[in-house]
């Protein structure tokens, strides 16, 4: 790396903002670092370099934003004099790395950008994966590059909901096509649901060797996604439930049967009863809060009654599954 010079104030028109090389930073918003600058001014310039005669933009494109959105047309700038595009790149990654976490996509693109600029898997796994925070194994750098290859609309929602690593990894299985209509459904559920509709959707597949679109354009799911009556976060729920019936048809029917069946008891509020995982075995496990000796003892009295009516033995009529996850055949 051959220099630095002292900063200078750079007009932004000058910068090639179509040269985006460096850039790591894409899905952000930059309000509240432009009333900072408001406020205060920049108080870290920004860093560029030049390429064919026009300034690009190595680090900084946060506050290039919001300097932008504030009209601010001069701003402070480090020009740096390295011609090589990985060194330069490293200079600004070190750069951020003293002052600031990335999050999941930005990591995503700073190991592109290395394997773009040449260099090795191996060194990436060794040097960069750990100031990552990222396990130093192929598998990861496999998977970082995949999700750095998402099409826009799931990084979108990866930035917008903060999806983990497992949820974005497994949207990097699926086609963009696949991603348009998989994204609206699972924007309203919660991670844990999720990440059940991506293994659903990935698992049913498979076994029909259909795409993942065309399972969502089936006429019971499409019903249910074009019915106005529900908020998009029923939707959502109705078609889980519904790719879960597809995946798992006896399970679910087990699962809705001991429902029915505690619903048919009056089983108590307050009181958990819980199957054993796929109802593998003929455990269960009820629990219940309670304050105090009285209600404690009203707890137990509720459980003595419901066990002494002829609908209790309901709840064990259970089939059971031969493995973990799977269904008899």
């Amino acid at each position: 790396m051959k220099n630095i010079f002292e900063p200078k104030q750079l007009n932004l028109h000058e910068l090639d903002l179509e040269d985006t090389r460096f850039r790591i930073s894409e899905f952000f918003s930059s309000d509240r670092l432009a009333l900072s600058i408001k406020k205060i001014g920049l108080l870290y310039p920004l860093l560029v370099t030049l390429r064919k005669g026009r300034f690009v933009l190595v680090s900084g494109w946060k506050r290039l934003s919001a300097c932008l959105k504030l009209g601010i047309s001069r701003a402070p700038a480090l020009i740096l004099d390295e011609p090589d595009d990985l060194k330069a790149f490293l200079f600004g990654l070190y750069e951020n790395l003293a002052g600031r976490e990335f999050p999941l996509l930005e990591k995503a693109e700073i190991v592109a950008r290395l394997d773009a600029f040449g260099m090795a898997g191996s060194k990436i796994m060794k040097d960069i994966l750990p100031l990552l925070q990222i396990p130093p194994t192929a598998f990861y750098l496999d998977s970082f590059l995949s999700i750095s290859r998402l099409d826009p609309i799931a990084k979108k929602a990866i930035a917008a909901k903060n999806l983990p690593f497992p949820i974005a990894r497994m949207l990097a299985e699926f086609q963009t096509e696949d991603l348009e209509k998989i994204i609206p459904l699972l924007l309203p559920l919660g991670q844990n649901k999720q990440r059940e509709v991506l293994e659903d959707l990935l698992e049913i597949s498979k076994r029909k060797n259909i795409f993942p679109r065309h399972i969502l354009e089936t006429p019971g799911i499409r019903a249910v996604l074009q019915c106005s009556k529900w908020p998009p976060v029923q939707k959502s729920e109705r078609v889980r439930l519904a790719l879960r019936r597809e995946r798992f048809p006896h399970l679910t029917a087990w699962e809705e049967s001991f429902q029915s069946a505690l619903r048919e008891l009056g089983w108590p509020k307050g009181i958990s009863l819980e199957p054993a995982p796929y109802f593998e075995t003929d455990d269960m496990e009820a629990s219940f809060r309670f304050k105090g000796e009285k209600e404690f003892q009203a707890r137990l009295r509720q459980l003595l009654d419901v066990s002494s009516r002829q609908e209790f033995q309901k709840i064990f009529a259970r089939p059971r599954l031969t493995t973990k996850g799977r269904e008899k055949a």
